[in-house]
This record gives C-alpha cells, structure tokens and sequence, in this order.
C-alpha cells in the first residue's frame, strides 16, 4: 500500500557557488554525500541531492518541520542506482508498518528533479 509520494523539481543554477557555501552545504548535506560531490557537475548532484530530500519528506508528510535536511543521505549503490540512508532521527519517523522506499533522480540542463514513493503494509 502506498503510504506517501514525494516529488520535487530543482533549478540547478541556484547551486552554484553563490548560493552553496560551505556553510550552506553542511548544513543541508550529509558528511557523505558532502565527500561525493563530483569536481564535474557539483551544482546538479547538489540539486539532485536536495530535490531527493524535498521529495521525501513530502511524502512523508512532516516537511521539514521535525526532520534536519543533513539527517538524510542521499548515495548511490554500485550500480548508480539512489537510495536513502536515514539518521536515527528520521528512522523514528518512519512508518512502524514501512515495506520499502523508492528513489528516482534524474536531471537536465537546468532542473533536477526526484521522485520518492513509501510503502508500507496494511
């Protein structure tokens, strides 16, 4: 059953170096995701990276409000394939009944966007 779909568009310009500094990027990335990032195409991972927090927490239903943007880790496994890795924090949010958590990220010249459906069971 589907408990919540999240969805969320990025303009990618607004990552550039203007707007991330390095205050900015620890305050809303993961230390792992802060060592990821790429020396080529920074502003679309950072923007794929905040649209899969945005699109999350929505369908979650708690925004922002009770869940820290660094609480979510966005990586990819070995076959590039985006998944959630979530502070203790946000696992207390968690549906108790949560079957699985999907992950879409794509990006284009200028806008990034990520999709996230929950499931859990009835």
């Amino acid at each position: 059953m589907i408990y919540g779909i999240g969805v969320d568009i990025v303009d990618i310009e607004r990552m550039n170096d203007s707007h991330m500094t390095p205050f900015v990027i620890n305050r809303l990335f993961h230390p792992v995701e802060i060592e990821n990032i790429p020396q080529q195409g920074k502003e679309a991972y950072l923007a794929s990276r905040f649209a899969a927090k945005e699109a999350f927490v929505k369908a979650l239903h708690t925004g922002f409000r009770k869940i820290a943007p660094r609480d979510i880790c966005v990586v990819n496994d070995e076959l590039g394939r985006p998944h959630y890795i979530f502070s203790d924090n946000v696992k207390d949010l968690l549906p108790k009944n949560l079957t699985s958590i999907h992950l879409s990220i794509s990006h284009e010249k200028h806008i990034a966007i990520a999709y996230t459906v929950i499931e859990a069971s009835m």
